[in-house]
């Protein structure tokens, strides 16, 4: 009878070791775990902000290429066109602002008044609209500086 006690009192040992040693490696994969999840979390929210910043960029690029679409169109006397890329600018340009971070905002909100005088001079068939638009531009390459880094 002794030895049948002995005998489970150690089988009862041999599986509470058991369990305990499956115990400290299921914490050990758990703290794993967790460690991997805040580093897959902190990669998906810098691949976040990088995918904004590029359409971001995007954005700015759209606004290069509208003012640019601008001076060639008022060179070659399409003063229709040049309205429509201006409008084109002037829109992208509301909108960009509302994203753009705190020390570009103001500077991007600046030109936008400028717009408006520019669309009546166009309108007009007035070719002085020309210096008016390169001003524009170097305004604006001034401004998104920052962003282009």
């Amino acid at each position: 009878m002794k030895r049948i006690l002995v005998t489970i009192l150690l089988l009862a040992i041999a599986v509470l070791v058991g369990y305990a040693i499956s115990y400290r490696r299921i914490l050990s994969l758990e703290r794993q775990t967790s460690s991997l999840k805040h580093e897959m979390q902190s990669v998906v929210t810098a691949k976040d902000e990088a995918v904004k910043q590029m359409a971001f960029r995007l954005r700015l690029a759209k606004l290069d290429q509208d003012l640019s679409l601008v001076y060639v169109e008022l060179n070659n006397a399409n003063f229709g066109l040049a309205a429509q890329h201006l409008a084109h600018f002037q829109t992208g340009l509301r909108g960009l602002s509302d994203e753009a971070q705190a020390e570009v905002k103001p500077r991007l909100l600046e030109l936008l008044p400028r717009v408006e005088p520019l669309q009546g001079k166009i309108q007009r068939m007035d070719l002085s609209a020309r210096s008016e638009v390169e001003r524009l531009f170097k305004d604006y390459l001034a401004a998104i500086e920052s962003e282009l880094d």
